[in-house]
């Protein structure tokens, strides 16, 4: 009897230790070149037109945005991520963040953007507490304990560092010559800015 209670005993824990290796598996899916993965993807339906419009992502939350046609990619982690995904505009047409709509992230949180213009790459990358995004400005939102680092070859000779309360970082492709990639504030604290500018060729 103690041997079949010893066999049996095996036999339990072996399959415990195949259903906890099941259940750390990530779960992973993708909507229009945003791909999620995390403990646990729920995903949101659009009751007037019955498709996917969002998801949320609990668990070592990961979302990855690559949009070949504005030659920018877009990462996030969190533990818990929130997307809703725009209405009304085709997966054919619109890909990659361009399809979001807005976006919640529960910290701590970190991003990496990047972005190709005249063969230069540029890369942003920022941690925060928390963080949101807005896909009508482009525009994502860092609070508490905001790092950013900023790798830019034409403008620093080596990579920039904000430190803050808060930053908004600009996620669009093309900069006009009065917008900002990110900007850093904070209140009552005090911001910081390290830069080191790119030294001017010899004519």
């Amino acid at each position: 009897m103690k041997i079949r209670v010893a066999l049996l005993s095996a036999a339990l824990i072996a399959a415990m230790a195949v259903l906890a290796s099941a259940a750390k598996a990530p779960s992973k899916g993708s909507y229009g070149g945003v791909s999620a993965s995390g403990a646990d993807i729920g995903f949101h339906t659009d009751t007037a037109t019955n498709q996917i419009d969002g998801f949320t992502i609990s668990g070592k939350a990961h979302i990855e945005s690559v949009d070949k046609a504005t030659q920018t990619t877009f990462s996030a982690d969190a533990s818990k991520i929130t997307f809703r995904f725009s209405t009304g505009k085709s997966k054919a047409q619109t890909t990659g963040m361009s399809l979001v709509k807005s976006g919640e992230f529960a910290g701590p949180v970190k991003m990496v953007y990047t972005v190709r213009t005249n063969g230069v790459v540029t890369k942003t990358v920022a941690t925060a507490d928390s963080g949101n995004y807005s896909g009508k400005d482009q525009m994502a939102t860092l609070t508490g304990n905001v790092k950013i680092t900023s790798e830019d070859p034409t403008k620093f000779e080596l990579p920039a560092v904000l430190t803050g309360d808060k930053a908004t970082i600009n996620l669009s492709p093309v900069l006009g010559p009065d917008d900002f990639r990110f900007r850093v504030e904070s209140s009552p604290g005090v911001s910081t800015v390290t830069i080191t500018p790119k030294a001017k060729e010899n004519q």
